[in-house]
């Protein structure tokens, strides 16, 4: 969300004479939120030690003082939560968005998923389940499916599942099946126990597919499946890291010349990008959208005439597994801040007087034996003895 726009809430009222009861000006009423709202969590292992809920106000107004609610009862689905939407919000306005991320023994490292948010028209009672990213207004499907696929080689896939399987079912290849986009199968050579959390021996909760062919790291859309289990879609994970797959070959980021700019991104999970330019670093004013190419295995580019210098930009990636969604561009060489668009910048023009050409002091060493570490300025200026002035000391 750019966070200068200006929108006219659709829950304005209009009194109408003779009335006291408001009439939504825009679209139709807004559901009044309840009075309190029931929330179930379902967890295919069957741990809810210490099962808490983090809860806040999506709309960043107000949060209660203890964000975090504890599980108050069982079901056959799993543990319940009880939600006041009262706490959250101004009093004046809808409590129109709260955010819930389970957890775990109060622990960060063990929060299930990413952000889920409820609002007044998903109603007083919903559903979670961990591992999915969805919020269910209706009791969802909990049977055994594969949790996660990753990509971690060429050739192979690491398989999280809900319910485990018994060591060494169905070998060799455990009744699982790879699957391209345009239909044609991978090959399954080998299942075996992958190494990390996988609980007793003899059951198999995490597990490695050894494949009989190379996957092409640039298509998307590899799916995992099993008899009796709900099917997955692989994602790229370890393989990311090898750098024999990518060869980007040209710098990244924001290019300028006074004449044309080249915008390079390396994100090999995208189906799609685009370089999305404004005027300013917030606001929507001079907006322009760009179409960018794939050139190389995980790197995208678009070239666009003209001087952009003072210009802004975003890029704009989709990906299969979480959509559409305009970002800061994480090779830019000026941003302006935490969600504002990047700048476009002649970096000449910011040289000191003296600058160039660059003069380098002497190297007395071979570069194998070069000690370098960062220094923050207040550090080496903060004593007395460090030759700065008081009035310039700690800047």
């Amino acid at each position: 969300m750019r966070p200068n726009i200006i929108r006219f809430s659709r829950y304005l009222p209009v009194l109408l004479a003779g009335s006291f009861s408001p009439v939504w000006a825009f679209g139709q009423p807004a559901a009044a939120p309840p009075a309190k709202v029931v929330i179930h969590y379902h967890r295919s292992d069957g741990d809810y030690d210490q099962a808490g809920l983090w809860t806040w106000d999506g709309r960043e107004q107000k949060s209660p003082k203890d964000q975090e609610i504890m599980a108050t009862g069982k079901d056959e689905f799993g543990v319940t939560f009880e939600l006041d939407p009262s706490k959250y919000g101004n009093d004046d306005s809808p409590k129109e968005k709260i955010g819930l991320i389970p957890r775990r023994q109060k622990d960060w490292n063990k929060k299930d998923g990413g952000d889920r948010f409820w609002t007044p028209d998903k109603g007083a009672e919903v559903w979670l389940v961990g591992n999915d990213p969805g919020l269910y207004t209706t009791k969802p499907d909990i049977s055994p499916r594969i949790q996660h696929a990753f990509i971690d080689g060429n050739r192979l896939i690491t398989v999280s599942l809900s319910h485990p399987i018994k060591a060494g079912e169905g070998s060799p290849a455990g009744g699982f099946r790879v699957k391209r986009q345009d239909g044609r199968n991978v090959p399954v050579e080998q299942v075996a126990q992958a190494r990390g959390r996988n609980g007793s021996g003899a059951d198999w909760r995490l597990v490695e597919l050894s494949l009989g062919a190379d996957l092409d790291i640039a298509e998307d859309g590899y799916e995992v499946s099993r008899d009796g289990y709900r099917a997955a879609i692989a994602t790229p994970r370890n393989i990311l890291f090898d750098a024999s797959n990518f060869k980007p070959g040209a710098p990244l980021g924001a290019i300028y010349t006074p004449t044309e700019t080249t915008f390079r991104v390396f994100t090999p999970l995208a189906e799609s990008v685009a370089v999305v330019l404004y005027d300013q670093p917030t606001g929507t004013a001079g907006r322009r959208e760009v179409p960018m190419k794939k050139v190389s295995p995980g790197v995208w580019e678009a070239a666009v005439k003209g001087d952009l210098e003072g210009r802004h930009y975003h890029l704009k990636v989709k990906t299969h597994k979480y959509g559409e969604k305009e970002l800061n561009d994480p090779y830019a060489t000026n941003t302006t801040g935490h969600d504002s668009a990047a700048r476009i910048t002649d970096l000449r023009k910011q040289d000191p007087v003296g600058f160039r050409p660059i003069k380098r002091p002497t190297f007395g060493t071979a570069l194998p034996d070069a000690v370098i570490y960062q220094l923050h300025v207040r550090d080496f200026t903060i004593d007395k003895n460090s030759g700065v002035s008081e009035k310039n000391r700690r800047s």
